[in-house]
């Protein structure tokens, strides 16, 4: 992957922003307030930029999206199973590596 440099690159700026209050920012809340697309990819490039994303798919009445936030530095790196009941799956990536790989 060719990732972007978070100093030079102002969508990775915008979105770098907006997932600074750690909180969880739907695929369609990026789009719109961060003005990019593939939210995926932007948050593949900011984990390449050193900056800890989480991703997880909820469900609410049967209709399922993708969450994104951005986790301090020191909260523990997690990969839990999905959930049967909720239908979560929540990951920690540090540039593309297990933290012990650091």
């Amino acid at each position: 992957m060719r990732a972007a440099r978070l100093d030079r690159s102002l969508r990775l700026q915008r979105l770098d922003a907006l997932l600074a209050d750690s909180e969880r920012h739907s695929t369609r809340d990026v789009v719109r307030r961060a003005e990019v697309c593939a939210v995926n990819s932007r948050a593949a490039e900011l984990r390449w930029n050193g900056r800890r994303i989480e991703c997880r798919q909820a469900s609410a009445g049967g209709a399922r999206r993708w969450e994104y936030r951005m986790a301090s530095p020191d909260e523990p790196f997690r990969l839990l199973p999905r959930s049967r009941g909720e239908g979560v799956l929540d990951a920690v990536a540090f540039r593309g590596r297990a933290p012990d790989d650091r």
